[in-house]
């Protein structure tokens, strides 16, 4: 399974390098449990801590990408940061409706491809933040859709006596 393409797998390595502490959320996380979709953007849900955003801005130096300011004060509140355009685009989040950080940072399954080492939001966990994203439009229809799918997942998993 090769869940990320070479530009995503640039950038986690960068973050990787700079110690950045994150999670991999949203789409990629769902076809890697085993949705079957598409997904245009990279959701990474990152520590809401001012020592993990100036990493967070070393990595995104490193990689020679335009930031915009950024306080202190800006790392702890709720934050997005958006960058490139689909499929490779990448969106940094330090927070999620449903997450605690740390939590999902606890629970996460590592991947490892191309020797890149990465955190993937536990399948329990993706559920429980697609139910209370509580979109509107064609990004519902999408997160109810996951959601259903990840469940049946979960339940041959069970059925098969298999490790969730």
């Amino acid at each position: 399974m090769r869940p990320f393409d070479e530009e995503h797998l640039k950038f986690l390595a960068a973050l990787n390098k700079f110690s950045v502490k994150y999670v991999i959320i949203g789409g990629h996380a769902a076809i890697y449990h085993g949705v079957n979709r598409n997904t245009g953007d990279l959701d990474v849900l990152i520590e809401a801590t001012v020592n993990n955003g100036h990493r967070l801005i070393s990595a995104l130096k490193s990689l020679n990408l335009q930031l915009p300011e950024i306080t202190d004060q800006e790392w702890v509140a709720n934050l997005v940061l958006s960058f490139g355009f689909e499929p490779d685009a990448i969106d940094i989040l330090n927070y999620s409706p449903g997450l605690n950080f740390f939590e999902v940072q606890k629970n996460a399954v590592q991947l490892i491809q191309d020797k890149v080492q990465v955190l993937i939001i536990d399948i329990r966990d993706l559920i429980r933040n697609k139910e209370a994203l509580n979109r509107t439009g064609e990004k519902a229809h999408l997160d109810k859709y996951d959601v259903e799918v990840l469940k049946r997942i979960i339940e041959k998993k069970q059925n098969k006596n298999e490790t969730i």
